[in-house]
């Protein structure tokens, strides 16, 4: 088969007639002898190759196919956070129960009006905490029971899942990019060649 010398940054890549055709068209050969010089790079050519790119339209897919893949990441990250920041929530209110509880009941076990209103004024706050903890808990947890292990472990989850998946989306990122860049670098060839091949 035919080799044409395609010139990079770096060295020479060696692209098959056939490459050439299927990227530019029939008359590649041709443009290349008209003088066309198209930055081929072997960057280009692993990432035609990774992605069975075998016409133009193909870039463009490809590029669909990435930043689709990049909001789906996103997506999913953002879910998983949102679980995370609800588990959180109830672990936090859990603990804010528990320690004020002990204030909850003592005022509730103060039988004499006057120092009850008293207890309520000196501990506002901390009746105002125990109320809003125990109205999340009950909305969640109707019976109290509120499985604090199990919820602790779901957190450690969630936090891996999203420690996991945030590599994925950052290389999936830049593999969109590269694949637009790449995309308009061919196109802005196929357009010179078709110029130089009239």
């Amino acid at each position: 088969m035919n080799k044409v010398l395609v010139e990079t940054s770096a060295r020479h890549v060696h692209v098959s007639e056939a490459t050439l055709k299927v990227l530019f068209g029939e008359n590649a050969e041709k443009g290349y002898r008209a003088g066309t010089k198209v930055k081929m790079t072997a960057e280009t050519l692993a990432f035609v190759e990774k992605y069975h790119i075998s016409k133009l339209d193909d870039f463009q897919n490809v590029v669909t196919n990435l930043y689709n893949r990049v909001a789906s990441l996103r997506k999913e990250i953002r879910e998983l956070q949102a679980e995370k920041k609800g588990v959180d929530e109830i672990l936090r209110m859990s603990q804010q129960y528990k320690e004020t509880l002990p204030v909850y009941k003592e005022w509730y076990a103060i039988s004499n009006p006057k120092k009850k209103a008293d207890f309520e004024t000196a501990h506002q706050g901390e009746l105002m905490r125990f109320h809003m903890a125990e109205r999340v808990l009950k909305k969640n947890y109707p019976d109290m029971r509120i499985p604090v292990k199990a919820l602790k472990r779901k957190s450690e989850e969630l936090a891996s899942a999203i420690k996991g998946s945030s590599p994925e989306l950052e290389k999936v990122k830049e593999e969109a990019k590269q694949a637009y860049k790449l995309k308009c670098r061919i196109a802005d060839a196929y357009k010179q060649t078709q110029k130089n091949t009239k």
